[in-house]
């Protein structure tokens, strides 16, 4: 069972040098393809010399879910979080990325919604099941065809903070 969430608009800047590639990120052969695409259509230049795990680089300042989970959640390795990106689709909150402005409500190729594009290359539902809980919000959950996971039954309100909290509260039962 992996919690889905997505990635946060609020970023911080990798400073130190810490190298990857996008082969070494959770489905980095099976998603390749289709992160080049997004990157080429949406015109974006990354630096995988200057890498963050992910969960801390998207624990910006204004960062909603992230900020509510507390770290060692991240860290445990019996956690199983699968973070949607806009521009990397699924990663893990351990993997190293490099920073990055995009939206799956960014318009790219010719006027298409990012969300749009992911949905048009029909991946994304391939690494998603029955037993996974669904946190997404609305435009990441557009880019997923039929996607199988469960929504908890659970109303949140706001823009994270809910579901942050709920999540880090789930994921303690693991520790």
């Amino acid at each position: 069972m992996s919690y889905l969430i997505t990635c946060a608009g609020s970023k911080i800047k990798p400073v130190e040098f810490r190298a990857s590639h996008p082969l070494n990120l959770f489905l980095g052969r099976e998603l390749y393809e289709a992160r080049e695409t997004i990157q080429l259509k949406a015109k974006i230049v990354l630096n995988w010399y200057y890498c963050l795990p992910a969960y801390v680089l998207y624990s910006g300042k204004h960062s909603q879910i992230y900020s509510q989970i507390d770290e060692l959640n991240f860290l445990n390795i019996d956690t199983d979080i699968m973070i949607l990106s806009a521009l990397f689709g699924w990663i893990k909150p351990l993997d190293l990325i490099p920073h990055y402005d995009l939206r799956m409500s960014d318009k790219i190729d010719g006027g298409k919604k990012v969300w749009q594009v992911w949905k048009d290359l029909n991946i994304l539902h391939k690494f998603t099941g029955f037993t996974d809980i669904d946190l997404l919000s609305g435009d990441y959950r557009k880019a997923i065809i039929n996607n199988p996971a469960t929504v908890p039954d659970v109303v949140f309100k706001g823009y994270g903070i809910q579901k942050g909290r709920w999540l880090n509260e789930q994921l303690k039962v693991n520790i």
